[in-house]
């Protein structure tokens, strides 16, 4: 976890190709706890476990509650709105909330994130499509009674299950950056018009606008209705 180029990293740099060959060629991801403090030098790494959000401190450890934004995905559709329980909370360098497709985020009023403290904006679970791979990350398991925990056992299996491409659900993690490339590839090849891409774009704007004013799930749907609206032209394009 050394923060020293000159130490060895997790996987050498032969490891580390075959694994990249693996994300790239659709093989999925699942993060636990620990996985965004491990091969900081490597910034591809930082990119897959989380949109460069990596691991700089933790608190001791102690109960707080998450708030769960999005139930759709199969790892947070069995979680209240509000989940409290007893682990390791981990401070992040930065808020993936840009790059990913946040599921869960620590209310930071419910306990003392001492040292590192991010404020309101504080992921602790979240999902993105990287390089063709599904990846899916939890800040949550480091106590051993994590993995007697019904609720996190749930959250685990459904992290790993859709990662792993053997059940849908939450969007498939759309992400902005996924639907503007992908409206952006579609204008270009003449697939859709302009007028149509600035709806989609047009529900972008509002997601957007939705998150900012911390209304996440509202902003989940909106985005989830950008997604819709790209897919159905693709599948009118491969129609014609």
């Amino acid at each position: 976890n050394s923060l020293d180029p000159a130490t060895p990293t997790l996987l050498n740099e032969t490891e580390l190709a075959a694994f990249q060959g693996y994300i790239r060629s659709g093989g999925g991801f699942a993060g636990v706890h620990a996985a965004t403090d491990s091969m900081h030098t490597v910034p591809w790494y930082s990119q897959l476990t989380g949109g460069g959000a990596r691991f700089i401190s933790h608190p001791e450890q102690q109960t707080a509650s998450q708030l769960v934004e999005d139930r759709t995905h199969p790892s947070t559709e069995h979680l209240p709105e509000t989940w409290t329980r007893f682990d390791e909370w981990y401070n992040f360098n930065q808020s993936p909330r840009d790059a990913v497709r946040v599921l869960i985020n620590l209310d930071e009023t419910t306990y003392n994130a001492r040292r590192g403290a991010m404020g309101s904006d504080h992921p602790i679970a979240w999902c993105h499509n990287f390089e063709s791979s599904r990846s899916w990350y939890t800040g949550g398991g480091h106590t051993e009674a994590s993995y007697t925990d019904p609720a996190f056992l749930q959250h685990l299996l459904g992290g790993i299950a859709w990662s792993a491409g053997a059940v849908s659900g939450g969007g498939d993690c759309v992400t902005w950056h996924e639907v503007e490339s992908l409206i952006g590839d579609l204008v270009a090849e003449g697939t859709v018009s302009a007028k149509a891409a600035a709806q989609v774009t047009k529900q972008l704007d509002k997601a957007k606008d939705l998150a900012e004013a911390g209304r996440h799930a509202d902003s989940a749907d909106k985005l989830n209705a950008a997604a819709a609206q790209v897919k159905a032209h693709v599948a009118r394009g491969s129609q014609a």
